[in-house]
C-alpha cells in the first residue's frame, strides 16, 4: 500500500503561516511481506522464528526421534563439541518434517527480487502447503530453535537452506561468492539441503536432500546462485525476529510413523575449538595445513579431474616402459587412434578410441611405444586443438608463475565421498613434469 504523510512547519503566532511542507510516499507492505533483494535483503532473517509453538513441537519430534535411534533425547546444540550431533539433529528434524505431508506451491515470479508474502511456522501449520522460501523459513527456524546456525541460499527463481556443524558463521550477512560456499560445504563445516523435497510423496533422505543442494552451488550453476543469508550473522546485527501472536494448535494424533530413519554419518573432522588448547601431533599439523594453504574442493583439478578437461588422453599398456623412457631424456610423439590402421573409417566418430583389454590394440601400442610415439585416444582434431591450448597455456603459466604447471598423470584414483553416493571422481595418482614442444607452427 501506497501511503503519504505530509509535513508542514508552521509560524508560531496567530497567522500561523507555513514556512515548509514536504510530503513523502512510502510503502507499507505487510507485517509478513518480505520485500526481496530490492528492499534490504538482509531482513528476511527477521522471519526466522525459532520460539514458535509449532517449531517446538517440531524440536520435540525431534529429540524423540533422537532417543529412538540411541542417540539421547536433547537438541542441545553445539556441546557435543563434535560434528556428528548437530549433523544427527538436522536429519532427524528433516525425517519429522518430512512426516508432516507438506504440500508443494510455487513461488511467486522473481520472488528473490521483488520479495513474497512468507508463511510462518504457524500458517505452514494450519495449511500444510508451502512454496521453497516457507520451507526454507520453517527449516531455518527448527535449526535456530536447536540451538544450531542456520543459512538460507537464494537463487534467482528458487532457496534453500543449510545449517554449520560447527559454531561459525560468515564474516558478511550476505555472501555472494559461490566458491566460498563450495569450501565451507566440502571443508564438513556447513551442510546445503533442498527444502523443497520435504514435500514429496515418495520418500526422500536428508542425504539426496543434501547431494541435491550442493549441485545447485556447482560451478556449472553459479549464474543461478545470488547469495546465501548467515541467520547467526543477522542476529549479531540485531534483526530479531518478527513479532506475531501464534495460538496453540489442538493436538492431533500422528496415524503413521515416519517412513523415514536417521543416515549413516559420513567421516567428519574433529572441531577444534579456537580456545581449547590442544596437543600438536601429525594429524593436527596436517588438518592445519590442509585448511590454510591447499583447496580442498571438488574445483581443484588434483582432486576431481573432470571430464571436459583440457588434457590428452593417453592409451599405453606399459606405463612403466613409458616412464622409464622419460627418465632418461627421451621424446615422445603423439599420434591419434583415429589414424590408427586398426581403425575402421566407415563406422561412427566413435570407433578410433582404442579398446582397453584388446590384444590387437595392446600390440599395436606396444610396437609404437618402442619407436617413441604415444597414441592419443581421442581424435586427430581435438588432438590438434588440446595440444595447442596446453602448450600456450603452460607457456603463459612459466613465463608469469615462473613455474612449470604441465605434469604427465600416471593413473587415475576412481573415490567417493561416501561409499553409498552414485556419484565418484576421479584423481591423478603421479604427476611427472614435462615439457611440451613443437617443431613448427603447424606440426604437433
Amino acid at each position: 500500500m501506497r501511503v503519504s504523510i505530509t509535513l508542514k512547519v508552521y509560524t508560531n503566532n496567530e497567522t500561523d503561516k507555513i514556512l515548509a511542507k514536504k510530503e513523502i510516499s512510502i510503502a507499507v507492505l505487510p507485517a509478513n511481506f518480505w520485500g526481496g533483494e530490492s528492499r534490504q535483503p538482509d531482513l528476511l532473517a527477521a522471519f526466522v522464528k525459532p520460539n514458535g509453538v509449532y517449531v517446538e513441537s517440531l524440536v520435540r519430534q525431534v529429540t524423540e526421534v533422537l532417543e529412538k535411534a540411541g542417540h539421547g533425547r536433547s537438541a542441545d546444540g553445539y556441546q557435543s563439541n563434535t560434528r556428528e550431533k548437530p549433523y544427527l539433529m538436522a536429519a532427524a528434524l528433516w525425517n519429522v518434517i518430512f512426516s508432516q505431508r507438506i504440500a508443494y506451491v510455487s513461488p511467486p515470479q522473481d520472488f528473490a527480487r521483488q520479495g513474497q508474502r512468507i508463511r510462518l511456522a504457524a500458517d505452514i501449520s494450519a495449511s500444510k502447503i508451502g512454496a521453497c522460501l516457507d520451507t526454507s523459513i520453517l527449516f531455518a527456524s527448527c535449526i535456530e530453535s536447536m540451538g544450531l546456525n542456520p543459512v538460507i541460499a537464494l537463487g534467482r527463481e528458487h532457496a534453500f537452506v543449510g545449517v554449520w556443524l560447527i559454531n561459525e558463521r560468515f564474516p558478511v550477512l550476505t555472501n555472494d561468492d559461490p566458491m566460498d560456499l563450495r569450501k565451507r560445504i566440502d571443508a564438513r563445516d556447513l551442510v546445503l539441503f533442498e527444502s523443497t523435497l520435504v514435500t514429496n510423496d515418495t520418500p526422500v533422505t536428508f542425504e539426496q536432500a543434501k547431494a541435491y543442494a550442493r549441485d545447485l552451488v556447482s560451478e556449472d550453476k553459479e549464474d543461478d546462485f545470488v547469495y546465501v543469508i548467515d541467520i547467526k550473522q543477522a542476529r549479531a546485527r540485531k534483526i530479531r525476529p518478527i513479532s506475531t501472536v501464534e495460538e496453540k494448535p489442538e493436538e492431533k494424533s500422528s496415524d503413521s510413523e515416519s517412513e523415514l530413519n536417521l543416515p549413516i554419518v559420513p567421516p567428519l573432522p574433529p572441531v577444534r575449538a579456537d580456545k581449547q588448547v590442544i596437543a600438536e601431533t601429525a594429524y593436527t599439523r596436517i588438518d592445519a595445513w590442509q585448511r590454510k594453504l591447499l583447496d580442498l574442493t571438488k574445483r581443484n583439478s588434483l582432486l576431481a579431474l573432470k571430464d571436459r578437461a583440457v588434457a590428452i588422453k593417453l592409451y599405453c599398456p606399459d606405463i612403466g616402459s613409458m616412464e622409464d623412457n622419460l627418465a632418461d631424456g627421451a621424446s615422445f610423439r603423439f599420434l591419434s587412434a583415429e589414424e590408427s590402421p586398426l581403425n575402421d573409417s566407415e563406422r561412427s566418430q566413435e570407433t578410433f578410441r582404442l579398446q582397453v583389454g584388446s590384444d590387437i590394440h595392446k600390440e599395436y601400442a606396444l610396437d609404437q611405444l618402442n619407436q617413441n610415439i604415444l597414441l592419443a585416444n581421442m581424435s586427430k582434431k581435438k588432438l590438434e586443438q588440446n595440444s595447442i591450448n596446453l602448450l600456450r597455456k603452460a607457456k603463459n603459466d612459466l613465463e608469469e608463475g615462473g613455474s612449470n604447471t604441465l605434469y604427465l598423470a600416471l593413473g587415475m584414483l576412481r573415490w567417493k565421498e561416501n561409499p553409498d553416493d552414485d556419484r565418484s571422481y576421479r584423481a591423478p595418482l603421479i604427476l611427472i613434469p614435462v615439457e611440451l614442444t613443437r617443431s613448427s607452427a603447424r606440426a604437433l
